[in-house]
């Protein structure tokens, strides 16, 4: 759908060391990256990521729990590949580690119900937020978890569709909310 579009702006929200936002820029596909994630130990790699590919007047990043501890500015895009459980499932491993615990839990959904309060301030009108989730984590039936903090945010869904390559992995498109034609889109 977004194969080989050119974006001026691009956030990373949840970004970890930015896998996501560095391979948007580094194949031509914004002039601009911000990263934004909760856990400021990441920033020494971050900071070394734009020293050695002389990014500084490429890419910033900012910490905290919300979009709130950033300037505000508006993306033409927004990614992100958030916590994917609001709690551990049953089934998972007794052994896992804090760490992990900390990249995959979002405590009753709190990190995406602040993120989509504040994203439509952050987001041109025209611009696009793709959000990869995971159905085991966060899709029940034929709803998403945390639906109620999209549909009482300025946002709205324009599009759900699977991953080709993990079964387990679904993607979600949101605009503005005038761009409401497309809402309640199902996931198929």
């Amino acid at each position: 759908k977004y194969n080989k579009k050119h974006w001026k702006r691009c956030l990373e929200w949840c970004s970890g060391p930015g896998f996501i936002g560095f391979d948007i820029l580094s194949q031509g596909l914004c002039n601009h990256l911000t990263l934004h994630d909760c856990h400021q130990p990441l920033y020494k790699n971050i900071k070394r990521t734009i020293e050695l590919n002389q990014l500084q007047d490429k890419v910033d990043c900012f910490f905290g729990e919300a979009l709130d501890c950033m300037p505000e500015r508006k993306f033409d895009l927004i990614v992100a590949n958030p916590p994917h459980y609001s709690r551990l499932p049953e089934d998972f491993p007794s052994d896992i580690t804090e760490d992990y615990c900390r990249k995959a839990i979002d405590n009753n959904w709190n990190a995406h119900k602040n993120f989509f309060k504040l994203a439509h301030k952050f987001l041109r009108s025209d611009g696009v937020i793709i959000l990869q989730e995971s159905k085991q984590g966060s899709y029940t039936g034929k709803t998403i978890d945390f639906s109620d903090a999209i549909d009482s945010s300025n946002l709205c869904v324009t599009s759900l569709w699977h991953s080709t390559q993990w079964q387990d992995i679904y993607y979600i498109e949101l605009k503005n909310q005038h761009h409401r034609e497309s809402t309640k889109v199902a996931l198929t």
